[in-house]
C-alpha cells in the first residue's frame, strides 16, 4: 500500500509540473505569462480514504520547482508528507485537443527530489522501514534523488500540455496519456486548476 501510495503521488506530480520556454517568439504564451507561483486547491485522492493532496509550482529562470504536499484532511490543514522536485523545461507547439482547445506542448525533465515527512507517525514509518539509508526529522527535508526506496527519484522526461487561461493554468490529464513520450502525451486537459499567486 505504501508504494501505490508512492506511485500514485509521483502519477499526481507529473500532473503538477509546468513551464516553459518558447520556441517562437509568436506563441500564445510566453515566459512571462508563465513564470511565477502557481497553487492548486485541496483536492481528494481517490481511491484513498482520508488522502488530500495540493501543489505549489515555481517557475523562473527555465526552472520549475514542484512543492507536492499530502494532507489526512479534507482542509489539507494537517500534513502528512511533502516532496519537491526540480527540473528544467520547454514550451513547444501549439496542439489542437479533441475538445478543440489549442494548447501548447509542455516537455519536462526532472533531476531532483526531495522528500519532507511532515508528521510524526510518517517520520517513525521512515526510520524503521530505513528509507534511503537516511535518519529522517520531521519537517526536514532530505535529497532523495537516486534513492531506490522511493522509485519515481530518478531524473525522468515528461511530455505534457498546458494551457492558461487568464491566471489559471491547466495541464494534461493523465488518463489521456501518460506522459511518457511523446506518443503518449495526454491529449485532454486536467480538471484540475492551479492559480497564479
Amino acid at each position: 500500500m505504501k508504494f501505490l501510495k508512492l506511485k500514485l503521488i509521483f502519477a499526481i506530480f507529473l500532473f503538477s509540473l509546468s513551464t516553459g520556454c518558447l520556441h517562437d517568439s509568436n506563441d500564445k504564451h510566453t515566459v512571462t505569462e508563465i513564470e511565477g507561483n502557481w497553487e492548486s486547491s485541496c483536492n481528494a485522492v481517490p481511491p484513498f480514504i482520508n488522502f488530500y493532496e495540493k501543489s505549489i509550482l515555481k517557475v523562473a529562470n527555465l526552472t520549475i520547482e514542484s512543492i507536492y504536499t499530502t494532507f489526512s484532511d479534507v482542509d489539507c490543514s494537517l500534513p502528512d508528507l511533502s516532496f519537491r522536485f526540480v527540473g528544467s523545461f520547454v514550451i513547444g507547439n501549439e496542439l489542437i485537443i479533441s475538445s478543440g482547445t489549442t494548447v501548447k506542448e509542455l516537455d519536462k525533465k526532472v533531476n531532483l527530489f526531495y522528500a519532507t515527512p511532515k508528521s510524526d507517525q510518517l517520520t517513525e514509518k521512515y526510520n524503521n522501514n530505513e528509507l534511503c539509508e537516511k535518519s529522517w526529522s520531521k519537517n526536514v527535508e532530505h535529497e532523495i534523488t537516486g534513492c531506490n526506496d522511493f522509485e519515481f527519484a530518478i531524473s525522468s522526461e515528461h511530455f505534457d500540455i498546458v494551457y492558461i487561461e487568464e491566471n489559471t493554468l491547466y495541464l494534461g490529464d493523465g488518463d489521456s496519456g501518460d506522459g511518457s513520450s511523446v506518443e503518449f502525451r495526454p491529449t485532454e486537459l486536467h480538471e484540475r486548476k492551479f492559480m497564479k499567486m
